[in-house]
């Protein structure tokens, strides 16, 4: 998730249903509720009435702006494009769905997030969030390291920010003010604005400073930041090919494909542990850190 927002607040809230469950509820305040959670396929209905009341506990809430519950819910049977649960209706799939749409959920994943070679493709996580558009760019890409399940990868819209402006700024800091002095001086003012109204007096003044400015004060130079990377160039192209092998088996499912997704998974995973990231903590926190501030923008007058 890519976020604006650089402050990090620990975990407000953390709930295990009992202690033999395998639901756990995260719980972050990031200028909203946002909540991670887990559901295994033999959870039982104890459990699964549980996470419907930590569902509506979510939502209720009255100090949050808005609420993200994302997770692995496993409910293969449920068909959220279509509005659609194909079992009963006293079945947790049923249950979790009537009550995601009475309070008003939506949920944004709409492929298949779990594939597995010679299986079914499912789509077993979801997004839920209880307003449109704040979700942009959702993209599926290739599972981490061993995983079935596909990475999900979104930008999370919080706050809207002015256009940048597309008009030069000047440097006056390396203007000079002397050959701008000097050539006001030589013009014969009386001359330039004689025979001519207020309005059009103004419009002449302006013009000939404006035209003085562009010449003796130079424009700012356009810079930008190279983002620095927690990760070689020779690893990123790696990974960028495992990633296309993924988008090519995503597409076609067959087991040649399955077979080179694999061979370049494994050598990305080999790579990456083998970087040996414990050691350089504090450069991927800068990396991470530099991806997430905001730049503030001024808009054009």
């Amino acid at each position: 998730m890519n976020s604006k927002h650089r402050k990090i607040i620990p975990p407000c809230i953390m709930t295990r249903l009992n202690q033999n469950s395998t639901i756990i509820i995260v719980v972050v305040l990031i200028l909203q509720y946002v909540s991670l959670c887990y559901r295994s396929p033999s959870s039982s209905n104890y459990n699964n009435n549980s996470l419907l009341d930590q569902l509506e506990l979510a939502v209720s809430r009255t100090n949050t702006k808005h609420v993200m519950i994302l997770g692995d819910f496993n409910h293969h049977n449920t068909d959220y494009e279509h509005e659609y649960v194909s079992a009963c209706e006293d079945t947790a799939s049923t249950r979790f769905f009537n009550k995601t749409q009475e309070l008003c959920l939506i949920q944004y994943v709409k492929q298949p997030t779990r594939i597995r070679q010679w299986q079914q493709p499912s789509t077993l996580d979801y997004m839920l969030i209880d307003e449109h558009n704040l979700i942009e760019d959702l993209s599926y890409s290739e599972p981490l390291c061993m995983s079935d399940h596909v990475a999900l990868q979104w930008n999370l819209l919080l706050e809207v920010n002015e256009p940048a402006s597309c008009q030069d700024k000047k440097n006056y800091w390396k203007s000079d003010y002397n050959k701008i002095t000097i050539k006001l001086s030589e013009i014969s003012w009386n001359e330039k604005l004689q025979g001519k109204s207020p309005e059009e007096m103004w419009l002449t003044f302006k013009q000939t400073v404006g035209k003085l400015s562009d010449l003796h004060i130079p424009t700012k130079e356009k810079h930008q930041k190279k983002k620095g990377h927690c990760i070689s160039k020779s690893k990123r192209k790696e990974i960028q090919k495992c990633s296309k092998a993924w988008q090519k088996y995503y597409r076609f499912q067959s087991s040649s494909n399955y077979e080179a997704y694999k061979s370049r998974r494994n050598k990305v995973t080999s790579l990456i542990r083998a970087d040996n990231f414990k050691g350089n903590l504090r450069r991927i926190y800068t990396n991470t850190q530099g991806n997430c501030r905001q730049s503030r923008t001024t808009s054009q007058l």
